[in-house]
């Protein structure tokens, strides 16, 4: 029998032969864990932290390489114990009793509370306690990290959670966040895009059609339409419909069809006019009959 100093009592060491410096009495499970150690309940043996899941069953039945004891060692940055869990923090990345819980991975830095696994904050795209995702229709997928509001919209969408779709004449898709009120319009004009561009206005990929305000043409006419709204057509002008008719101010290239006179072909020949086989009656460009009066009729200088 001898005598040893307290501070080599329940120190996870055996500086008693039989050990009973680290058995009760000397050494029950409080002290043991006051001291950092772990106490193995079957025989009652406080053994020090480094022998803890080491791959070697330190206490006799093997808790201390059990996978909460493991867990908890590796995960728990303060102190524990087996019947408590965790005392104190987890590590960056788990949460739990026992540490044994990952937090979401849409936790900024892996990082959540250490009981209820709630994230400190969500990264990018995700929003709310639980960082959930944020809407498709949020541009880039970013929203307020509190209340899931789109900090932009995808074009295409507005209101205050983007959950509305721009109208289909709004130019590119794009409409005020707000209001919905196309930023341009495609096919039509005025603020609410509610008036449709001349069926003559020439389309230009990724433009508008008409003025926003005056419904003008902005890209010119399409071929054989004339006038600031291409709402004009050359339709008496003489050709065929593979060329153009007309140049953009209506004057006809290829003379009249006929019945029809004056440099924009509008005119019709006096019906007091005689026609030959092919059915000229006028002078396309005079108007004058050509081949005499019909019977009877009497035509006038124009």
């Amino acid at each position: 029998m001898y005598c040893i100093l307290n501070e080599f009592v329940c120190t996870g060491f055996n500086s008693c032969d039989a050990g009973e410096d680290e058995t009760p009495p000397a050494c029950d499970m409080d002290a043991c864990h006051q001291n950092g150690r772990f106490f193995c309940k079957d025989t009652m043996q406080c053994i020090q932290q480094r022998d803890i899941c080491d791959g070697v069953n330190n206490c006799v039945k093997g808790e201390d390489e059990t996978a909460s004891v493991c867990t908890l060692k590796r995960w728990c940055v303060s102190k524990w114990s087996l019947n408590e869990g965790c005392l104190g923090e987890c590590k960056p990345g788990y949460f739990g009793k026992f540490c044994e819980k990952t937090c979401s991975k849409d936790c900024l830095n892996g990082a959540c509370d250490s009981s209820s696994g709630i994230c400190t904050y969500c990264t990018p795209g995700y929003f709310g306690k639980y960082c959930q995702s944020c809407s498709e229709t949020c541009l880039n997928r970013l929203c307020n990290s509190s209340s899931g509001i789109c900090k932009e919209c995808t074009p295409g969408s507005f209101g205050k959670n983007c959950e509305k779709i721009c109208s289909k004449e709004c130019l590119n898709g794009i409409c005020n966040r707000s209001t919905g009120i196309c930023n341009d319009c495609t096919r039509t004009y005025l603020e609410r895009c509610t008036l449709n561009c001349g069926q003559g206005c020439r389309e230009r990929e990724g433009f508008p059609q008409c003025d926003r305000q005056s419904g003008k043409c902005l890209n010119g006419c399409f071929s054989n339409h004339y006038g600031n709204y291409c709402n004009v057509s050359c339709m008496n002008c003489k050709g065929n419909s593979s060329v153009a008719l007309c140049v953009n101010n209506g004057v006809c290239l290829y003379g009249c069809k006929n019945d029809y006179w004056d440099t924009k072909c509008n005119s019709k020949c006096s019906t007091n006019c005689e026609g030959d086989a092919y059915g000229n009656r006028c002078n396309s460009s005079t108007g004058e009959c050509v081949n005499g009066c019909t019977r009877g009729g009497v035509v006038y200088s124009v």
